[in-house]
């Protein structure tokens, strides 16, 4: 039995029920066809997934098999260009030792800097774990005495 306010027809009631059981439809038909394409894809992928297992089981052809030694490849030798135009034949485009020794002086310069980092950090944690660094200042007669101590 459907119960009506005052004032309400029982049509009107049963539009406003069609109008949710519409809404409703409209909710569970649209989860629907998004579980139907999720389903979907789950099984696409699983083909593909079980098409690319069987693929790489498979044995390699003797072509693949890697080889027992490796294969010495003849280098080109450098040809000097005729062409006095061509850039390459300057003596400016000619690299020497001093790249060579450019560099070899930056690795040092930047191993020195890294081991005086890395002295540095194990001394401040030496201190941190002495306790230094929670050390108040020194005040009064203890700090008069420091600096005579000092001198």
């Amino acid at each position: 039995m459907v119960r009506k306010a005052k004032g309400t027809t029982l049509t009107a009631i049963y539009q406003e029920k069609l109008a949710g059981i519409d809404v409703e439809i409209r909710r569970v038909h649209g989860r629907m066809f998004r579980w139907a394409n999720r389903l979907d894809k789950l099984i696409k992928s699983r083909s593909r997934f079980e098409r690319l297992l069987d693929e790489s089981t498979k044995p390699l052809d003797d072509e693949l098999k890697p080889l027992d030694k490796p294969v010495d490849v003849p280098k080109p030798d450098p040809v000097k260009p005729d062409d006095p135009l061509d850039v390459r034949s300057q003596p400016w485009m000619t690299r020497g030792n001093a790249d060579d020794k450019a560099a070899a002086e930056i690795k040092a310069a930047q191993q020195a800097k890294a081991k005086i980092k890395a002295k540095a950090a194990g001394e401040k944690s030496r201190a941190k774990r002495r306790g230094e660094l929670r050390k108040m200042p020194l005040e009064g007669k203890a700090a008069l005495a420091a600096i005579r101590d000092a001198k």
